[in-house]
């Protein structure tokens, strides 16, 4: 809760021309929560009768919607491949480790790859409802994925001009460093959506 003291300091600031957005970069390094900003924001606007734009109010955009349904899909879909292999790899486990103890240790590592592939997706479902809620950590996370995918793209494209390979494989790359170019500007520019 914000004390009368700090309502008056926002009054003041916006009589000397700083906007919400100013005064509430300033509150934030004061350490006040964007609740407690938002509602004072709101309170002082009221006083003015000043519409303030929350930011839950800001409607998110169709594009951020697809990829953030790309997100849960994409983790859904991993995530049955991966209770997949884990359950069809303890059959085999089974199985095999009956005919020869390697192969039990053999397929014991190709569960532990879906347990943690599983994982993985898991935290891709979580990213992208958290994109849909407009979490600045999940775009932020988001954009770090996009980067290190645009780093192996680009290394994949460097090695096969290297090995002189012109393959599928290359065409893939580039698309892929394309395109993470792209999301990592877009990401870059919705910002303002972002709580």
């Amino acid at each position: 809760m914000i004390d009368e003291q700090t309502l008056d300091w926002i009054r003041n600031q916006k009589n000397n021309g700083f906007t919400a957005e100013q005064i509430g970069n300033q509150l934030l390094q004061k350490n006040h929560t964007y609740q407690e900003i938002e509602d004072a924001l709101m309170k002082v606007g009221k006083e003015n009768n000043e519409k303030f734009e929350s930011a839950s109010s800001k409607k998110t955009p169709l594009s951020l919607k697809l990829i953030a349904i790309g997100n849960i899909v994409f983790g859904a879909f991993g995530a049955i491949i991966s209770l997949l292999i884990f359950i069809f790899g303890g059959m085999i486990t089974i199985m095999l480790g009956q005919l020869a103890p390697v192969f039990a240790i053999f397929t014991s590592f190709i569960n532990i790859f879906a347990v943690i592939n599983l994982l993985i997706n898991i935290f891709y479902i979580y990213l992208g409802i958290s994109l849909l809620k407009l979490k600045n950590w999940a775009r932020i996370t988001s954009l770090v994925f996009v980067y290190i995918g645009i780093i192996m793209s680009l290394i994949g494209v460097i090695g096969s001009i290297i090995d002189s390979r012109y393959d599928i494989t290359m065409i893939f790359n580039i698309v892929f460093f394309v395109t993470g170019g792209l999301f990592a500007y877009y990401y870059h520019h919705i910002k303002k959506y972002f709580v």
